[in-house]
């Protein structure tokens, strides 16, 4: 691997003058300056000015001729070095924050070079942000150089630590896409289908305190690319955090969400000794998750820190209410901003229900009002069991016998009234694929239509759901 980034332009025959593009030009980007930057030489008959180089009588002598060009015009800018090998003419930065693009030269002469860039890898920060795995996100290369005719990429995962410097560990897929035609202006790779292979979303502890997420349902993910042209892989996305989360047509084919707080509404209700659970983005742009009371004292707080672990991304500050006095509150808040209005339910038994949200984390809803449970029996069939032997049968034995018989439960839950804008969350529950009671009973849900209900239109808003336990009564497995 080179020190500092490196172009080698091979000659494959002599050039012509007072062609079309009567260039040859390297491209490079300037990290520094954040600027895309070129450097030219006009190809003439014979050099008589700065910028200009001669064309040769065969390759290796076109390879002379821009060099000495080059050792005039480009080395005394003290930020390049020069050699050459044969047919072949290598630039070299001495500056570590040079990445080169492309050379050309312009037909018929494009055709005559041959490029190879070995570009020095420049430190990626993590990416920043929650990439939803669940909606395609697409790690895209834009390119203009006619010379480059395919792309690879390399995607790593991981669910335990971040490793600043993945690139030296294997990587978990490599994929190489080809270029259709030279008019290709970008290779656009979708990632989120490989990152799913490896997001195995669990319920985390449900307990006071500052809750890690469960192994697994939380990883990095990271992608280079590297061109045909290029020796060295180029990072495109370092160590992003993944859930299995979704985004929205409207908000395109690479979104990111960027929150701290992960809750989808900022309207909730709980038991005054019920649970507050609260996902957070631990990414160092909030500190602090507090909880008070509805005139606005502290009643008890969590200190967010930054780790190396992967299920320390995303954590849950759960706030277990029958631990506090609440005294005479109605209603409590989560960093000034998300309410969680106290209900003292005292008919019914309520039901919370955690679900993984648009976010891709654990979002609890409480239903404070009638439940109903019913147990649905299936029979794959039934079949004639008796026969007869010695001109008899048996009388007390079943002549259809049932095949397969099993059951499942499903639990009809009724919300109580709720606010209008929590209309997203009843509907980000129904689009769910881990749903949870919180005994930690895996569900199901088994409502496939929600018609929305509105103030102006229904006054008060309140829902039914169906959810089906996520196991059959007869142990099968």
């Amino acid at each position: 691997m080179a020190t500092f980034s490196e172009i080698a332009i091979t000659f494959n025959d002599f050039f012509e003058v007072n062609t079309g593009a009567n260039l040859t030009s390297i491209v490079y980007l300037d990290n520094v300056l954040q600027s895309v930057e070129f450097f030219n030489e006009k190809i003439v008959t014979t050099r008589s000015q700065a910028g200009e180089f001669s064309v040769g009588t065969d390759a290796t002598t076109q390879a002379q001729k821009y060099k000495a060009a080059l050792d005039l015009d480009l080395l005394p800018l003290s930020d390049w070095e020069v050699s050459i090998v044969g047919a072949t003419v290598t630039i070299k930065s001495t500056l570590d924050y040079i990445q080169f693009s492309q050379a050309y030269a312009g037909q018929p002469n494009d055709d005559r070079i041959s490029v190879q860039i070995n570009n020095f890898t420049v430190s990626s920060d993590r990416s920043t942000g929650i990439l939803t795995a669940r909606s395609n996100y697409y790690a895209t290369k834009n390119v203009n150089n006619p010379l480059i005719t395919q792309q690879s990429f390399k995607l790593w995962f991981y669910d335990d630590l971040v490793l600043p410097d993945f690139t030296v560990n294997n990587p978990n897929y490599e994929a190489t896409q080809l270029r259709p035609s030279v008019n290709w202006a970008a290779f656009d790779f979708a990632i989120s289908q490989y990152a799913r292979d490896f997001i195995k979303p669990r319920l985390p502890i449900i307990a006071d305190g500052l809750q890690p997420s469960a192994q697994g349902s939380v990883i990095t993910s990271s992608v280079t690319t590297r061109n045909n042209l290029e020796v060295n892989d180029q990072p495109l996305i370092n160590q992003i955090v993944t859930t299995l989360g979704y985004s929205t047509y409207s908000q395109g084919a690479q979104h990111v969400y960027t929150k701290d707080i992960l809750l989808t509404s900022t309207r909730h209700q709980v038991k005054p000794d019920g649970m507050i659970v609260v996902p957070v983005s631990v990414d160092g742009s909030l500190t602090n998750v507090f909880l008070r009371d509805d005139e606005g004292t502290i009643l008890v707080g969590r200190s967010l820190v930054l780790s190396d672990n992967v299920v320390d991304a995303i954590k849950y500050a759960i706030f277990d209410l029958s631990l506090l006095n609440l005294g005479n509150a109605q209603y409590l808040t989560i960093n000034d901003t998300y309410r969680f209005e106290l209900i003292d339910e005292c008919i019914y038994k309520t039901e919370t229900v955690y679900f993984l949200n648009r976010y891709g984390v654990f979002q609890g809803f409480t239903f404070f009002k009638a439940e109903k449970e019913s147990v649905n029996i299936t029979r794959n069939g039934t079949y004639k069991n008796n026969f007869v032997f010695s001109g008899a049968y048996d009388t007390e034995r079943h002549l259809y016998q049932s095949n397969g018989t099993n059951g499942d439960t499903t639990l009809r839950l009724t919300s109580g009234y709720i606010h209008e804008d929590q209309n997203a969350t009843i509907e980000e529950m129904l689009l769910s694929d881990y749903i949870f009671l919180a005994d930690r009973t895996p569900i199901d849900i088994d409502t496939k239509s929600l018609e929305k209900k509105t103030r102006l239109v229904d006054k008060l808003i309140s829902y039914d759901i169906t959810f089906k336990k996520s196991s059959d009564l007869i142990q099968t497995v």
